[in-house]
């Protein structure tokens, strides 16, 4: 049987990440997705699990636009 305590962090974080269980199965849907900061920089390659990639042609920042207070809301 597989001991979580006797693993490491990071193991136990594969885990979870991949969403397999203790015994290596899926643990339902296959992704899973999580809102987290991030900087984008322009020209920067995102890769992306459907097969295409995409490049950041240009950033958008509070300095160059107006926000609306609301994240992901532009005026």
């Amino acid at each position: 049987m597989f001991d979580t305590g006797r693993s490491s962090k990071e193991c136990v974080w594969a885990l979870k990440e991949y969403n397999f269980d203790v015994n290596g199965r899926v643990k339902g849907l296959m992704f899973h997705y999580e809102q987290e900061e991030y900087e984008f920089k322009q020209g920067e390659i995102l890769y992306n699990f459907n097969g295409t990639d995409y490049q950041v042609i240009e950033c958008f920042s509070e300095k160059t636009h107006r926000f609306t207070g609301t994240p992901g809301k532009i005026l």
